[in-house]
């Protein structure tokens, strides 16, 4: 009787070790918890797609960059790539990160699900397409069916708004840009209701927009490096003032960093303005933030003023190559988190 105890004990404590082994593995997949990693997945662009041609190495050199520090970085990295692609560039990444699926553009933010804990879909801006809504429905339509493939669950709207309008803290605050206003033809105090059910977030700040001609995207303008602190860039009176005190107003409780802002360099497409030296289109996960660097002194400055203003690792991300083209570290992003994650890591394991 004693050795059959024995035995039971030695078994429930066996299957409590790999329960708690199993339920470690779907942690660090999920990115759920502050302590656990987030998935980040990119893009590759088509061999095929003339579009890119002249950037392509640029932009594989930054991808293949990116996604190692990712993992460097205990964060988790997918990155497609469409069948005729992947031969040419798979020895550029490691091991497993590779996942073959067809998605013509590689700005995965704003076309996908924002927010990674709570997903949702909305439609996608013509103006993220240069004006075009056949090639901007054709792009969502293509990230869908990916989507359906693997089986992820996100709501859907109908509502016009680009990932990269959507700045999120994930703990209850998001800001957009009054472009989404416009889009939607609203109110402020509707739009606003709209999104905090939408995206089942507490507080929403909508701020005049720095790019009227253009994206009007809000992550070329803040990050939030927390609930409790946002990175703002520079901007003169009066803007300055308008964007502070809807912040202020949304968020009584926020701390506001301003960086400097030197944004430079000769447009890839006169269409989309370039994202070079602007710093705050970062992505920011649950043990880092991956922050665009463009060789200037300028740089490290504000690399350390971030790292001052927080406990995660700002990992600093070579875009000076591909921020022509109007967009960066963010833009070039989706955060997935939960189910979602563990579907599409399952995939490439």
């Amino acid at each position: 009787m004693d050795s059959l105890k024995k035995f039971i004990g030695i078994l429930s404590v066996a299957i409590l070790i790999t329960i708690n082994s199993v339920s470690a593995l779907d942690d660090s997949e999920n990115g759920t918890t502050t302590e656990d990693a987030m998935l980040i997945v990119l893009n590759v662009p088509s061999i095929d797609d003339e579009y890119y041609a002249e950037v392509f190495d640029d932009i594989i050199d930054f991808q293949a960059n990116y996604s190692r520090l990712i993992r460097k970085n205990k964060d988790l990295v997918i990155v497609i790539c469409d069948e005729r692609t992947m031969p040419i560039i798979e020895h550029r990444f490691s091991d497993g990160v590779l996942i073959e699926a067809t998605i013509s553009d590689i700005w995965m933010r704003d076309f996908s699900t924002a927010n990674p804990f709570w997903p949702v879909q909305f439609r996608y801006s013509p103006a993220a397409q240069g004006g075009s809504e056949t090639d901007a429905y054709f792009v969502q339509d293509e990230f869908n069916l990916f989507a359906k493939s693997h089986n992820l669950d996100y709501s859907r709207s109908t509502l016009i708004l680009d990932g990269g309008n959507i700045v999120d803290s994930y703990k209850g605050k998001i800001v957009v840009t009054d472009r989404f206003l416009t889009d939607n033809r609203l109110s402020k105090y509707l739009a606003k209701d709209k999104l905090r059910h939408l995206l089942n977030v507490d507080s929403v700040a909508i701020i005049p927009n720095d790019d009227p001609n253009g994206l009007a995207h809000a992550d070329g303008m803040l990050m939030f490096l927390s609930d409790e602190k946002i990175i703002l860039n520079q901007y003169p009176e009066p803007f300055r003032s308008s964007v502070i005190n809807e912040l202020l107003s949304s968020f009584p409780d926020i701390e506001i960093i301003e960086i400097p802002v030197e944004a430079n360099g000769k447009d890839y497409d006169e269409r989309f303005v370039s994202a070079c030296g602007i710093n705050v289109n970062a992505v920011v996960t649950n043990k880092n933030i991956y922050l665009p660097h463009f060789g200037r002194k300028l740089d490290e400055l504000i690399v350390r003023t971030i790292q001052s203003h927080t406990k995660k690792i700002v990992v600093s991300i070579k875009t000076r190559n591909i921020c022509a083209m109007g967009g960066s570290v963010r833009c070039l992003s989706w955060q997935v988190t939960g189910k979602n994650a563990n579907k599409l890591l399952r995939t490439k394991m």
